[in-house]
């Protein structure tokens, strides 16, 4: 039996082409996928949460000033997260993005040490367009499995 040929079909073109759209952002305009590959990677736990408390600010042993915030998980992406968890935060007076809020849902990307910065990090509030757009990427079965693999 003869092996079926396509004259302009070669390995290196195949490989080129995959590579383009493996790492290719998904729409114009917008930060490449590696980037949110990357959040959910370094993340210890991605999940949506209203929050029910917020606590007082304590000092960590590092002299950090951190506030405890309590949260009701309404779903979870990444990590073994309980239905009701308590992260921590930087003091929402030390230059943040947002303060957290109770009563307010919140895409949390938690670090080390269940840390959720509320300022340049990937943690947002939930009905923002931004963290709309993660959640979106976040319910995708590929988007995950791309992510863990680092590719």
């Amino acid at each position: 039996m003869a092996a079926v040929r396509f004259p302009n079909l070669t390995f290196a073109g195949l490989f080129a082409t995959l590579l383009i759209l493996l790492f290719s952002p998904e729409t114009p305009g917008c930060t490449f996928i590696s980037t949110r590959e990357g959040d959910f990677r370094k993340a210890k736990a991605i999940f949506e949460g209203n929050v029910l408390s917020i606590g007082s600010e304590q000092v960590n042993s590092s002299g950090q000033h951190l506030i405890p915030i309590t949260l009701r998980v309404l779903r979870s992406w990444k990590g073994s997260v309980p239905d009701e968890i308590t992260i921590w935060t930087n003091n929402p007076n030390l230059c943040s993005a947002f303060t957290f809020e109770i009563g307010e849902k919140y895409l949390v990307y938690a670090g080390k040490d269940m840390f959720a910065s509320s300022d340049c990090n990937s943690s947002k509030v939930a009905s923002s367009d931004v963290a709309q757009d993660n959640i979106e990427r976040l319910n995708s079965w590929w988007f995950r499995f791309k992510a863990r693999l680092h590719i």
